[in-house]
Formats: C-alpha cells, sequence, structure tokens
C-alpha cells in the first residue's frame, strides 16, 4: 500500500509539467533557455526542446507560448508572442522528429 502512494505522488508531481520547478530543471538540462535579444523586432528569443514529458507537449503551439510566457514573466511580465522558427535536427530513435523551437516575444506589447 505505502508503494502505490509513493507512486501516485511521484506521477502527480511528474505531471506538473508547466510547474516554474519543472521549468527550471529543463532549463538547467539545456531543454529550455532565454535570450535577450538587441536590435531585432522582439526583445527575447525562448528555446524550447521538443523533449515530451508526462502533460506536456512541446510541439503543440499553445504549449510553446505558454512555457515561453511563463519562463518571461518575471523579466517581461507583459510580453506577447510574435513568431517563433523551428530548426529540424533528424529524427529521435523512436522515429519522432526532432525539433528545436525558438520563440520570440516582445515585452509591454500588451
Amino acid at each position: 500500500m505505502k508503494r502505490m502512494i509513493v507512486l501516485i505522488a511521484a506521477l502527480s508531481l511528474a505531471s506538473c509539467a508547466g510547474s516554474q520547478t519543472k521549468l527550471r530543471m529543463q532549463e538547467g538540462s539545456g531543454e529550455l533557455a532565454v535570450m535577450p535579444e538587441t536590435g531585432k523586432p522582439y526583445d527575447y528569443t525562448v528555446k524550447i526542446v521538443n523533449r515530451r514529458d508526462i502533460g506536456y507537449d512541446p510541439d503543440n503551439i499553445d504549449t510553446r507560448k505558454s512555457t515561453a510566457l511563463a519562463l518571461l514573466r518575471t523579466q517581461c511580465p507583459r510580453a506577447e508572442i510574435i513568431g517563433e522558427t523551428v530548426v529540424n535536427n533528424g529524427t529521435y530513435a523512436i522515429g519522432t522528429p526532432a525539433r528545436t523551437y525558438f520563440v520570440q516575444a516582445k515585452c509591454n506589447a500588451r
């Protein structure tokens, strides 16, 4: 019974893919990165590697937008996503496409 409770608790924590803690872990692993820009029509680029997790699908545009806005919340609370660039990196061993998304955001756009 204890093992079942521990398993359920672990899965519940893992499903919090959009939480700030999870986002910071992904930043640490290089799956996410925030890069300030100068001389461009946007203020930040957010790099998102399409590695899936429970409850997190970076190939979904709405997920990428919400992830980018969550990462920028501190330095750019009124950010707006104005575009993105997709770089195809081949395929993963399981046959799914490997991609890196670069989401462009402008501060104070709203």
